[in-house]
């Protein structure tokens, strides 16, 4: 392979993983968390930790502040405000089936 080919691919993909790394943590400060950390991950992991960040990213806002909280704290932390409970899943044992 020549060299300055093998250089300009380094460049390219090193440019992609920037690409990446500052989407992540765009979006990572939008949602309230460490900008470099995330920018760290994107780097690194490139799409995998663009999916992260937006899998992590779906948290509970407070309904007067508009901050987001943690899942299962009853105050926020913010203003105080007493949040909804979380909603229960009630699961029913199946039913079990008759021997023949």
């Amino acid at each position: 392979m020549h060299p300055l080919l093998l250089i300009v691919s380094l460049g390219a993909t090193g440019a992609l993983a920037v690409a990446f790394g500052w989407i992540t943590a765009d979006l990572a400060v939008r949602s309230g968390r460490n900008r470099w950390r995330w920018f760290a991950y994107g780097t690194a992991l490139g799409p995998l930790g663009l999916f992260l960040i937006l899998y992590r990213s779906q948290r509970p806002v407070c309904r007067s502040c508009g901050k987001p909280v943690r899942p299962l704290v009853g105050l926020c932390p913010h203003c105080l405000t007493e949040l909804d409970p979380p909603q229960r899943v009630s699961i029913r044992p199946l039913p079990r089936r008759r021997k023949r």
